[in-house]
């Protein structure tokens, strides 16, 4: 929809600027719109003004049909609660969801575009990583915890489907230090239990 939209916006600019140049030129000495009518269109003048009519409605039309479609109303999903209906942008999802998986120490930068396919929420995750790690069991980590929240914190019941795709594997820069953490943090952990 947006390719379309840029489409329909920038033929309209187009068009417009090339009238307004005709019209430039036809002020000026240097060209006479009249006599170029005139030539091309001697009997035919009817079907010049109606070419020009479908043309400017065209453009308007279009240029009306985007504007008003990109106000369309936010995408939110619907739980209810004790009290009545609660909605949450799937904006609000992308943004949670891209928290949850910058908190792991092997994604560099993330984005996340979540949509709704028929009542199932669909999750798509691009993400950068760094070498030095399982694939497998680093993605299905980060499918767990945001199933996780989907299910528990949104009480999301669903089915829901999240699609991790990995655009770039950097080189580690410092293996040693990533694995210190790592040992650090399992040490924390077996500490506070």
């Amino acid at each position: 929809m947006k390719i379309l939209s840029r489409v329909f916006i920038s033929l309209s600019i187009l068009i417009l600027m090339a009238i307004g140049v005709v019209l430039i030129l036809n002020n000026s000495s240097l060209f006479s719109f009249q006599f170029f009518v005139e030539d091309y269109f001697k009997e035919n003048m009817e079907l010049f003004y109606l070419t020009i009519g479908i043309v400017f409605f065209v453009v308007s039309f279009l240029a009306t049909y985007v504007t008003f479609s990109g106000h369309k109303k936010d995408k939110a999903i619907t739980l209810y609660g004790k009290f009545g209906e609660i909605k949450i942008a799937l904006y609000a999802l992308e943004d949670y969801i891209k928290r949850i998986c910058l908190k792991e120490p092997f994604i560099k930068t993330v984005s996340v575009n979540v949509f709704l396919k028929k009542k199932n929420i669909v999750a798509k995750i691009k993400a950068v990583i760094c070498s030095g790690y399982n694939i497998p069991e680093i993605i299905s980590k980060i499918q767990i915890n945001v199933k996780g929240f989907l299910e528990n914190d949104l009480n999301f019941s669903e089915e829901s489907e999240i699609k991790i795709f990995i655009s770039k594997i950097l080189p580690s820069e410092d293996k040693k230090n990533i694995a210190l953490k790592e040992k650090e943090e399992k040490e924390s952990n077996y500490y506070e239990q």
